[in-house]
């Protein structure tokens, strides 16, 4: 927008000049003024399609570091829950709500792991179109690292503490029986 009275005014000129030259020398400047408007033309163009096309990165960006933040939102939450378990119980009917409770923490994983790989893809596909020296891609690199360390903890602490509960639930169930038969 800036350059359009320098455009028009060229244009004014170069026309004016063709006026007042000889045919041939007129054919000339009007061919160099058609050239030289054109590539403004098609400068002006593609200014307009790359800024279309960084408006929609923009977009793109925005909308994928408000889902990356969601994510490790939503894993920090489960993390918490991870490391900070209840207390095991030693009470067979406690364990099996407490497993009950670690199954659904499982499950809640289970059925976020397509919204995590796609987080992934997204940011996988950012880093290969993206400048490695941008600050917002080194923000983008350390919150995937973040992201990765969490699902690989909760997974972790939530196989283990299965795992842990099962075993004193069979231990548990073994006692309390025991228990009984030596009060009867």
């Amino acid at each position: 927008q800036e350059q359009k009275p320098f455009v028009s005014k060229f244009e004014k000129t170069g026309t004016a000049q063709a006026g007042i030259c000889r045919e041939a020398d007129a054919q000339w400047v009007r061919d160099a003024l058609d050239g030289i408007v054109g590539r403004v033309e098609s400068l002006k163009d593609n200014v307009k399609i790359r800024g279309s096309a960084l408006g929609e990165a923009l977009q793109e960006s925005s909308q994928f570091s408000d889902k990356l933040d969601g994510m490790l939102a939503s894993l920090n939450a489960a993390a918490e829950q991870v490391r900070n378990p209840e207390p095991v119980s030693a009470h067979p009917a406690k364990l099996r709500n407490q497993i009950a409770d670690n199954c659904a923490l499982m499950e809640d994983l289970g059925q976020k792991s397509s919204a995590y790989q796609s987080v992934r893809d997204a940011a996988d596909d950012i880093f290969a179109k993206a400048d490695a020296d941008d600050p917002a891609v080194f923000e983008i690199r350390e919150k995937m690292s973040s992201l990765e360390d969490l699902w690989e903890e909760i997974q972790n602490g939530t196989e283990i503490r299965g795992r842990t509960l099962a075993e004193t639930l069979a231990v548990a169930e073994k006692f309390w029986d025991e228990l009984q038969d030596c009060i009867a």
